[in-house]
């Protein structure tokens, strides 16, 4: 319990006031102000804790709190009394005098304060099992048991204190319960009940690996990275080891051992090394970890006390980097934390010893961890587990500012093929392709070797799937395709020795993206920029370089610190404009091996003369074709933006974006409804993407801008065709009261059937107010 008397307000309002505390809740609160608390006098304080709970205080001879419940209060063995104050940047004084304290011994039932928890013990170690009551001295305890195939508890000869460890452990105990029995003079209560489990976790005998470094030299079918190096001497009984790290400060080491199971699916495996930590800095830093993955990096992971990949990490972090995360344990799958144990440095750290570390994964999916014979963790599961193919094994460690060695010893590893069902892992995804495209659907599952698969097909007009002669891999390209073929729904049964699975659905959508005629034309093939339009920064046109040898205009080429723009006014004679088509072809690379940093196609009725970059200008529509990645995996992408808001973003692989040299078609089509539809090379990036609330743009210009950095690459563009129209339509429809709203352009006509005819609506202008009481109504517009 505390009672607080709190003259700051921290900006929340909770102060000045006196609060009445139990467990660190706040149970009261009686706010008063400052002078009623800050007397400049010495003040009668009184606190009463009554038997059954309630609490009294009293400051100044005013009671502030009356039967204040502590809820689930019972007595206290062994309770101290403290007083305590602080100043920061105000102060004042904080003086005590004439302490007086009256305590009663408790005489009620006996009660528990803490309750038995479950233990995990290792084969051949013990569990201990401890309770906490409210009136220890007058209490006696029992512990009982109850094996797994006992029919009930039986008392345990000489378990009669507060605390019971059991003998060393053997398998057959797992399961086992424990409870204990106290009696008091008042009553007699009996605890929960605590599970012992027994990990039968011991070092592979003959494992598939075994590796102890005796003869100093890398072990055939591993790697070593940085600073990671073997030795002949220092290891366990002074034989060899592997260093990852020595006591120096910047290292950063790895050691990678290669699938050796030839990519079959593991379901299982156990994983034994001795680790010394130790002998460097105070404190040490950085860690170590061990980790099981199918995509580990080749070279040194960032961070490797935290791990590497995307399947199974085991991170040994030794550092605070002073957010309170470390000293600790942490497993991570799939690159999620999925649990995490706070440790005291010296658990971690041997000094001049090796302690043997223990990690298994159960054919179930969960994980137990032992480090120097102290279970971590224990049957965790791992979401989502199916085995790995084609997984490697690596240690990984690092120092900095400051340092340690970080060595490991006698690595052995046994694994256990997969046998459980094959699952998909990966379903095929619905596309949208242009006329005369291919497209390719593929499927990915957990274990390929041991599955065969079969594409079914179900035509726009078919009422079941049917097989697709020859198409019996996990991928299926499929012929070119009509229109009349959008609508086509595809998918592929799997089939192992254990089971049978049909994939999703993916629907291929097929679409015709033409110019309309009445298109402009800009082709640069006179080496001359055209009427309209201007150039700013590096952008310039060339009479060659262009399709065909022709004419093109280049934003940038491939050189560092570049940026350049091509912007084309209105043209349209500043008509809302709703209904656009823009084609050029685009010409990217060359660069660096990195290139950097890409480009953007900006329609905008506030497009300012001047540069931009891959991320466009002004607060119309912005198409983004961005090949630098800044470290969030952000890029390569073709992004979509309008009014500063993100419409859709596809991450695209680089090589889509890299030309080779060559110009490919770059379609972007805004609709009516105010979709968007861009097209890259002849794939079909983003469909359909909804502008919110689009109502068209009027008197907007059109650019295009590019830009390079340290990394540079080309970015040309040529033959731009332009159709942009307005189409006659309502906008909007909703209800206002009793009344319909339309917003619209164009004359407003109405029917009273949808077939019409229709007429115009008398004196309507947009937005028209419709009484809803005049039964169904259709409406349309036309042209003025």
């Amino acid at each position: 319990m505390t009672v607080a008397f709190d003259v700051w307000d921290g900006g929340g309002g909770e102060a000045p006031a006196v609060d009445v505390k139990y467990g660190g809740t706040v149970l009261a609160s009686h706010k008063r102000s400052i002078s009623e608390l800050s007397l400049a006098r010495f003040a009668d304080v009184v606190i009463r804790l009554q038997s059954n709970g309630k609490v009294d205080v009293a400051y100044d001879g005013i009671l502030l709190h009356q039967a204040v419940q502590l809820p689930g209060f019972t007595a206290i063995a062994g309770g101290r009394f403290g007083f305590a104050a602080r100043t920061g940047g105000a102060n004042e004084a904080h003086f005590v005098d004439d302490i007086s304290i009256t305590t009663t011994i408790f005489a009620g039932p006996v009660g528990f304060l803490r309750q038995p928890s479950n233990t995990v013990a290792l084969v051949g170690q013990t569990g201990t099992f401890f309770v906490e009551v409210n009136d220890p001295a007058r209490s006696t305890y029992q512990w009982q048991k109850r094996g797994p195939l006992d029919a009930g508890f039986s008392d345990i000869p000489g378990a009669t204190t507060a605390t019971y460890t059991t003998p060393p452990t053997v398998a057959a105990d797992d399961g086992t319960r424990f409870r204990v029995v106290v009696t008091s003079p008042v009553n007699t209560v009996t605890s929960a009940e605590a599970m012992l489990s027994v990990a039968a976790l011991v070092r592979p005998i003959a494992g598939e690996i075994n590796y102890d470094f005796n003869d100093g030299l890398v072990p055939v079918g591993a790697v070593i990275a940085g600073s990671a190096v073997v030795s002949a001497t220092g290891g366990v009984g002074d034989s060899g080891v592997l260093h990852l790290t020595d006591a120096v400060n910047d290292q950063n080491g790895a050691f990678i051992i290669s699938d050796f199971n030839t990519n079959q699916v593991v379901g299982s495996f156990t994983a034994a090394f001795r680790m010394r930590v130790g002998g460097g800095t105070e404190p040490p830093a950085d860690g170590f970890s061990f980790n099981w993955a199918n995509d580990l990096p080749a070279g040194l992971p960032a961070g490797p006390e935290n791990g590497a990949g995307t399947g199974l990490t085991v991170g040994f972090d030794i550092y605070d980097n002073a957010g309170g995360e470390a000293p600790s344990i942490d497993l991570r799958w799939d690159g999620a934390l999925i649990a995490s144990k706070m440790v005291a440095l010296d658990f971690i750290r041997t000094g001049a010893e090796f302690a043997e570390v223990l990690v298994q994964v159960n054919p179930n999916g969960t994980v137990t961890v032992v480090y120097e014979g102290n279970v971590v963790f224990y049957n965790i599961a791992l979401p989502g587990f199916t085995g790995l193919g084609g997984a490697s094994f690596a240690f990984g460690a690092r120092t900095g500012g400051l340092n340690e060695n970080q060595w490991v010893d006698d690595i052995a590893i046994d694994t256990s093929l997969y046998l459980g069902p094959v699952l998909f892992t990966e379903q095929p995804a619905s596309k949208t392709v242009l006329e005369g495209s291919t497209v390719t659907l593929s499927v990915g599952v957990n274990d390929p070797a041991r599955a065969s698969f079969q594409w079914q097909r179900k035509g726009p007009s078919e009422t079941a799937f049917v097989d697709i002669g020859g198409a019996t891999t996990n991928s299926f390209t499929t012929a070119p395709l009509a229109l009349a073929d959008s609508g086509t729904q595809f998918r592929v049964v799997m089939t192992s020795a254990v089971n049978v699975l049909t994939s999703s659905v993916a629907t291929v959508t097929v679409i015709n993206l033409e110019l309309p005629a009445g298109h402009i034309d800009f082709t640069f093939d006179d080496g001359a920029l055209p009427a309209g339009g201007a150039v700013f920064g590096t952008a310039a046109v060339s009479p060659t370089d262009g399709v065909g040898g022709s004419g093109t205009m280049k934003l940038t080429v491939a050189a560092n610190d570049q940026t350049g723009v091509f912007i084309l006014n209105d043209l349209s004679a500043g008509a809302n404009i709703d209904t656009l088509t823009v084609f050029f072809r685009a010409r990217v690379g060359e660069g660096t091996a990195l290139p950097a940093d890409g480009f953007s196609f900006v329609w905008a009725s506030d497009l300012a003369d001047g540069t931009f970059g891959e991320d466009g200008a002004g607060s119309g529509l912005v198409v983004s074709f961005d090949t630098w990645d800044n470290g969030g995996g952000e890029a390569p992408a073709i992004d979509v933006r309008f009014n500063g808001e993100a419409v859709a973003s596809q991450t695209v692989p680089a090589s889509l974006l890299d030309t080779a040299g060559e110009y490919v078609p770059v379609f972007i089509r805004v609709q009516p409804d105010g979709t968007v539809d861009v097209v890259y090379d002849n794939e079909v990036v983003i469909f359909d993407a909804l502008i919110p609330n689009f109502v068209g743009l009027a008197g907007a210009r059109y650019g295009w801008g590019a830009r390079t950095g340290g990394a540079n690459e080309n970015h040309w563009i040529d033959d731009i065709q332009i159709s942009a129209s307005t189409a006659l339509r309502i906008f909007s429809a909703e209800r206002v009261g009793n009344d319909l709203r339309l917003t619209y352009t164009g004359v407003l006509q109405s029917a009273a059937v949808v077939e019409g005819p229709y007429t115009d609506v008398a004196n309507a202008t947009s937005p028209a107010l419709i009484p809803i009481t005049e039964g169904n109504r259709f409406f349309r517009t036309r042209a003025p």
